[in-house]
């Protein structure tokens, strides 16, 4: 009997333990499980910012060892693994300069002494000629204007009277000409006040220094602020607005470099603020045009708005490369570029209405099929988010006339004031900002409209103070 009952007391505690075992083997696979998916969000976030490294370093993408494993989806990786081929295609056709429209000056070369096929020296001229052009400019020359003010006497007080230009400024002065072509230069290529000094003394010989290359293109920008004003007065009237900003240095803090453009205006305004406030103040809080931007959430504040899908496609790629083989991903890559393929046929234009319809309904239903999805987690459940937010904003190109699926407007536009950033490292106060806006907004304004710069600047130079109201409106009005 005894030993009946320590065999079943000793079952009794086997069978506890067992149960306990049981229970925390079950824990340590729960925990198990979240430790894995802990650890692959970790490494997701750690791809995430390797390549954000690379590319504030501008070092190209590699393919880790583990990503060209044999799971990997080569499908996904494609587009960002190969580069580029440089050069033309193979087969294309070259192009060389166009003729000219005008000839300056003309050349008659004698024929040749010795024909190269026989030998024979004894040729006879003929009237054909075969033509050739040469585009050059002219010796670079300093050209010296003396000014000689006539003084007159007065009978009255008996004093002599001098004409107020006479007494304004130094004896030896900088014309119209040079300040627009500095400008030019300043605007355009980004050339620093220091190189356009040497450029002018070395180059022109018109002896200058950093800070008197300075003094005559911000004179020059001074002149151009009506005109900066009627640009920023006639942006809300834009029926089509492209917007986007990027970092400027103002004397080592970080400030922001506003762009709003279109096909035939640019405007560049530069705020300490990166938030909502800003676009507001340029463009009114009641503004009636459609706003192409990306995803940033400083421009929730308008109604009609127009997000950029080639962000949205570059952001599902990025994607891609950390989490290959996904298969939302991939759907929404396929859907998405079923819309921006369609929205390139709807572009290229001289489509009759049914065609135009059936397209639409291509990109509405693309739109609608994402929308359905439902990923469990991750990346795709982010990116199916945000197109839930932002579905009303995704497809309002298809009836504005000059609106496009994308923000690249903006970007090409911007991308010089980038490029100059790096090269100038911003500026040192406020209204050196300021000016640089003011610059690189009428410039890249007549640069769109296909004007000629520098005789714009010129006579911006010339004009009276009565005249840049209408100068300025001319040219708000050719945009």
């Amino acid at each position: 009997m005894d030993r009946t009952l320590r065999w079943r007391r000793l079952c009794f505690v086997y069978e506890l333990a067992e149960r306990e075992a049981r229970k925390i083997m079950h824990a340590l696979a729960k925990r198990n499980t979240q430790l894995e998916a802990r650890h692959k969000e970790d490494q997701e976030q750690l791809c995430r910012l390797r390549r954000r490294l690379n590319s504030l370093l501008k070092i190209p993408d590699t393919v880790d060892e583990e990503e060209s494993s044999t799971d990997t989806a080569p499908d996904a990786l494609s587009d960002c693994r190969l580069p580029r081929k440089r050069g033309a295609p193979k087969g294309h056709t070259g192009k060389t300069r166009p003729i000219p429209n005008h000839i300056d000056a003309e050349e008659v070369i004698a024929q040749p002494e010795i024909c190269p096929d026989c030998g024979c020296s004894n040729l006879e001229a003929t009237d054909m000629f075969d033509e050739r052009y040469i585009e050059d400019i002219p010796p670079i020359l300093r050209i010296v204007t003396r000014r000689r003010y006539r003084q007159a006497h007065c009978p009255c007080c008996r004093h002599v009277v001098h004409h107020p230009d006479a007494l304004r400024g130094p004896p030896v002065q900088t014309g119209p000409r040079l300040a627009a072509h500095l400008a030019m230069l300043r605007a355009r290529l980004g050339v620093t006040y220091r190189h356009l000094a040497v450029y002018s003394t070395e180059l022109l010989n018109i002896a200058l220094t950093a800070s008197g290359a300075l003094g005559i293109v911000n004179r020059m920008t001074d002149r151009l602020e009506p005109s900066y004003a009627c640009l920023a007065d006639s942006l809300p009237r834009q029926p089509v607005l492209h917007g986007d900003e990027t970092g400027w240095k103002m004397d080592g803090a970080r400030w922001q470099m506003w762009c709003l453009c279109n096909a035939r205006l640019a405007f560049f305004h530069a705020d300490k603020s990166r938030g909502s406030k800003v676009v507001i103040d340029l463009l009114g809080q009641d503004f009636q045009g459609l706003l192409h931007c990306d995803f940033y959430g400083a421009y929730n504040s308008f109604s009609y708005l127009q997000r950029c899908l080639v962000h949205f496609v570059r952001d599902i790629r990025d994607e891609q490369l950390i989490t290959p083989g996904n298969v939302f991903l991939d759907e929404l890559k396929r859907q998405t570029q079923i819309i921006i393929d369609s929205a390139k046929v709807l572009h290229a234009g001289d489509l009759t209405q049914q065609r135009i319809s059936a397209l639409s309904d291509d990109m509405q239903q693309a739109l609608n099929h994402m929308l359905a999805l439902q990923p469990p987690s991750g990346a795709a459940l982010r990116l199916v988010k945000r197109l839930h937010k932002h579905r009303d904003s995704l497809l309002n190109f298809i009836n504005i006339p000059g609106a496009e699926y994308h923000n690249n407007r903006a970007e090409r536009q911007i991308r010089p004031v980038v490029i100059f950033r790096k090269l100038s490292f911003g500026n040192r106060t406020e209204i050196g900002a300021h000016r640089h806006a003011v610059l690189i907004s009428v410039v890249e304004t007549l640069r769109l409209q296909h004007r000629d710069i520098p005789s714009f600047l010129l006579r911006v130079r010339l004009a009276k103070t009565s005249q840049f109201v209408a100068i300025a409106a001319e040219l708000v009005n050719s945009s």
